[in-house]
């Protein structure tokens, strides 16, 4: 296994972005097929993934599989990190279960909206991802997958 310092780039932390950003190129998101997996890094099959995922694996060898499964929904297992940042009362990196909702995320963990002030939207995924506009009261009834 090797370690490799992406082009720091939010962007990177897709797979095909990172393996253009390994190779010299810019960080971009390439289209698939052909997934990494046939044809990856200089174009060889690779098994490519963020250190994210990479750091579950001690975890889940010394705690075993079944204990990590417990962690999340029936079809998304495990945990996952979000970098809250915003107009947020309490920001930073946290590590939730799979399948919790965006609500609890943003105003149990994150303290809700600085200043009490009324929620209006929220970006997932970074400049790749989209907004969820708040069109009612705090619809956040969207779980993390």
């Amino acid at each position: 296994m090797h370690i490799k310092e992406g082009a720091g780039a939010f962007v990177c932390g897709e797979e095909t972005a990172l393996i253009a950003s390994i190779e010299g190129e810019r960080g971009m998101p390439r289209k698939r097929p052909p997934f990494p997996a046939a044809s990856g890094l200089w174009r060889k099959p690779t098994n490519i993934n963020n250190v994210e995922t990479y750091a579950n694996i001690p975890w889940i060898i010394i705690n075993g599989p079944e204990a990590y499964a417990k962690y999340g929904t029936e079809k998304s297992k495990g945990t996952k990190v979000f970098a809250l940042a915003g107009k947020i009362k309490r920001s930073g990196l946290v590590e939730v279960p799979m399948g919790i909702t965006i609500r609890d995320v943003i105003f149990k963990l994150g303290g809700g909206i600085q200043y009490d002030k009324k929620f209006k939207a929220v970006q997932m995924g970074g400049p790749s991802g989209g907004c969820i506009l708040s069109t009612s009261p705090i619809p956040l009834w969207i779980t993390i997958r």
